[in-house]
């Protein structure tokens, strides 16, 4: 078995290696052929149009409360996130006088949107599983972003503040989680715990 080696040239300085790859490169064509034309006897391709993919988050905004389904993990965390970043981006466009009620609102509205819903399931209490699960991620949501007191919280959704805690147990892991990916753990409160 014999190998064959090809020998590279040794260049003793930088300069010497310039101008070998100036010469390669004047030895490359200048000016690149043009693509062939196609065939006018031919029929043209036909562009197939793919429908556009469908939003992670399903829209439930006219289901009544116990036709709304819980959502799978990866859709949770997208309007999880989608909530978080609307109610930062809503809050800074307020002025800085709003007190707590009106940015409970806000967030109330931002998640609303985020997990596509009508406001009243957010709002009004339920047993059916979908609802009840925004709920309770809204309710840890304004405990972490807005309020550092659990009975505010629980008069603003109309439960105790035992509810409030509950919803922390429940759901509050994966808010931290989520929170710390999304702002490294720096302040991701305006007005709540810091």
């Amino acid at each position: 078995m014999s190998i064959l080696l090809a020998t590279a040239p040794e260049f003793s300085s930088a300069s010497a290696l310039a101008r070998h790859y100036a010469a390669v490169r004047s030895r490359l064509p200048r000016v690149i052929p043009p693509a062939p034309r196609p065939n006018p006897f031919l029929p043209k391709p036909v562009v197939i149009m793919l429908p556009p993919p469908a939003d992670i988050v399903p829209d439930q905004r006219r289901e009544p409360r116990e036709r709304v389904v819980r959502l799978s993990a990866d859709a949770e965390q997208t309007a999880i996130r989608r909530a978080i970043t609307a109610y930062f981006e809503i809050a800074a466009d307020t002025p800085p006088g709003y007190g707590m009620k009106v940015r409970l609102k806000l967030l109330q509205v931002a998640i609303a949107s985020a997990f596509k819903v009508g406001r009243h399931i957010v709002l009004e209490k339920s047993r059916w599983s979908g609802s009840c699960r925004i709920r309770l991620i809204s309710i840890c949501l304004a405990h972490r972003l807005v309020s550092d007191s659990p009975n505010a919280v629980g008069l603003a959704f109309g439960v105790d503040h035992s509810c409030v805690w509950n919803a922390r147990r429940r759901v509050g892991a994966l808010i931290e989680d989520i929170l710390v990916e999304m702002y490294d753990g720096a302040s991701c409160s305006l007005g709540g715990r810091e």
